[in-house]
């Protein structure tokens, strides 16, 4: 046995291992498969035609994604969170070939085409990292919008485009939406694409191996609408959205669900080599779509010229609301894996990678479509808080698998959206609460209507779910919730308040705005009257928000209407009723501020 295997087999017995796969790649020859794996951190290689695993690679730091160079060579694991790193191992060895700083949360690494370079999201600091793989530094980036997660690059390697998680932006406009960058790569300019009013966890993109067009998996929200039933998409639909790669702009959003079944979260896409096949994954449903991408571009030619597409489709505008267009040239395969989260091409179709259950599911399309089912790491007996979090993102528990609790609150906090729920009457929607601290921090909901999270937990599984749940589940998500921790902010030095952070926190107590915000959750659990509510809300008190990950959760106040951090401090302060920061200078502003992104 040599060092690395022992040093793996250490690993695996000295805690609670749960495997749990990231990340999935495929060899440019499609022998390989390499799958990047949590817990203990790791990659399996696994022979595609096979599916034996053929070899297991320790890491040293926590995995978030996997790619490989174009020449097959090189792996490209972007690890840890903060700081965060770049790995790089050797595919015939699986030697750490290199480990360099990459900013807070990497998430997706992509590949230029000759290798060269390598793009990667760093998710909180909102930009694209470039690492030249020759010199193995990072040498240059260039900005996103919101939380970029995933990336591709457009085949003549001159566009990246990028998803963007959330929306940014003010909540309470009747428009808001995720939006697309795309990165002109030899002039370093960018520009956006608005993605559907709201669209969002926008976090699995594809582009045509024609390079002609690019494809984004996210949420099509119905948040406008008060939440009184799911029948037909009411609150949720999944989406993939078709962008035009060669002038990029929007194209069309088709909807992903049945008419009857929702086919909640898509978090992954692939498009087969020889351009005929589209394949979505649903995290939510534990499926995979496989779409004939002939048919599906004519048919969205058709509806462009005006001609019947469906019983209601006969124009781009109708594609958004029909639950019908991909009826016949769609095939819809369940899973027997559990929280599916990446996917690739293989030699026969396609490969999968289930979060929840640890396996590996290769799909081979042909005339029939088969699966075969490949554990990645022994069964461990669940515990409470591990049954509680795949509960959290299962959408079969939910009336028609239209969404799951991660919908509204991907990555478990907040999905920048108001919504209009039913527990304080009708008309008057609030912001989606972040899910760290919930239970530690009663009341529930931004007006304190529930008394607590547990309370809100029961009651969202009957009245956002529209189903009733034995007790023992609504247990396993409050010991979910209890397992959640906060994410270091992205202003922290060496994991310390900087020099303006520290300035930034004298000011906090100076503008007294630690007379609410106090405690080790910065929130003193009550509510106050702070003159932010409007109509019939007027002179109500709010519940005093914990601060914890306040960076993170924008926009901000019980509607929306502070976009962002500076806009909570200034426009949406008038009278100073949150805070005495009316009297404070640029520089005082700039230090809170600095103090708000290090909690």
């Amino acid at each position: 046995m040599t060092f690395r295997s022992l040093a793996f087999l250490f690993l695996t017995l000295a805690g609670p291992a749960v495997a749990s796969p990231v990340g999935l790649t495929t060899s440019p020859d499609g022998s390989r498969l390499f799958i990047a794996m949590e817990d203990p951190p790791s990659v399996k290689v696994v022979a595609s035609s096979s599916g034996e695993i053929t070899d297991t690679w320790p890491l040293t730091s926590k995995p978030r994604d996997i790619a490989i160079s174009p020449d097959g060579a090189q792996l490209y694991l972007p690890a840890a969170i903060a700081p965060g790193r770049l790995l790089t191992l050797d595919t015939a060895t699986g030697d750490l070939s290199g480990s360099v700083p990459s900013g807070h949360s990497p998430r997706s690494a992509t590949p230029s085409t000759d290798g060269s370079l390598v793009f990667i999201c760093n998710q909180f600091e909102n930009r694209i990292e470039v690492f030249d793989t020759r010199a193995k530094r990072m040498v240059a980036n260039h900005p996103a919008i919101r939380e970029p997660v995933a990336s591709a690059l457009r085949p003549d390697g001159l566009a990246l485009f990028v998803a963007n998680l959330l929306p940014a932006g003010p909540a309470n406009t009747g428009d808001i939406a995720a939006e697309v960058s795309v990165i002109d790569l030899p002039h370093g300019e960018a520009l956006s694409i608005r993605l559907p009013n709201g669209s969002m966890d926008a976090r699995a993109l594809a582009i045509s191996p024609d390079g002609r067009f690019a494809y984004v998996a996210h949420t099509l929200a119905r948040y406008s609408l008060p939440t009184t039933q799911l029948d037909r998409g009411w609150m949720n639909t999944s989406a993939l959205s078709v962008i035009d790669a060669k002038q990029p702009r929007h194209i069309t959003t088709v909807l992903l669900d049945d008419i009857d079944l929702g086919a909640a979260n898509p978090s992954g896409i692939a498009c087969s080599p020889d351009g005929l096949m589209l394949a979505v994954i649903h995290a939510g449903t534990h499926e995979i779509s496989i779409i004939d991408r002939i048919a599906f571009h004519e048919r969205i030619e058709r509806a462009s010229k005006g001609e019947q597409v469906t019983s209601i489709c006969k124009s781009l505008k109708d594609i958004p609301n029909d639950l019908s267009f991909l009826h016949g040239i769609r095939r819809r395969i369940k899973l027997s894996g559990n929280g599916p989260r990446s996917v690739t091409t293989t030699p026969h179709g396609f490969a999968v990678t289930c979060y929840f259950s640890n396996t590996l599911h290769l799909v081979d399309v042909g005339a029939a479509v088969t699966v075969r089912d490949i554990p990645l790491a022994p069964p461990r007996k669940e515990t409470p808080a591990r049954a509680g979090e795949r509960m959290f993102f299962d959408a079969t528990r939910c009336f028609q698998h239209w969404q799951s609790c991660s919908t509204c609150h991907p990555e478990v906090r907040t999905d920048a959206l108001n919504w209009d729920l039913l527990n304080d009457g009708i008309g008057n929607p609030k912001q989606t609460k972040n899910m760290l601290f919930s239970i530690q921090t009663p009341p529930a909901m931004i007006s304190g209507i529930r008394p607590n999270a547990e309370t809100a937990i029961r009651a969202g599984m009957r009245y956002i779910q529209f189903v009733v749940h034995p007790e023992e589940d609504a247990l396993a998500i409050e010991a979910f919730f209890h397992s959640l921790k906060p994410v270091p902010g992205p202003a922290l030095v060496d994991g310390k308040l900087s020099a303006a952070g520290q300035r930034g926190k004298e000011v906090f107590d100076l503008a007294l705005c630690s007379a609410c915000h106090s405690g080790p959750y910065l929130t003193d659990g009550k509510r106050h009257m702070v003159n932010t509510g409007l109509r019939r809300e007027s002179g109500k008190a709010w519940d005093t928000p914990g601060l914890r990950e306040i960076w993170r959760t924008a926009p901000y106040l019980h509607d929306g209407r502070a976009a962002t951090l500076e806009d909570v401090i200034g426009s949406a302060n008038p009278g100073d009723k949150h805070g005495r920061t009316s009297s404070l200078n640029s520089q005082q502003r700039g230090d809170l501020i600095e103090y708000l992104r290090s909690l």
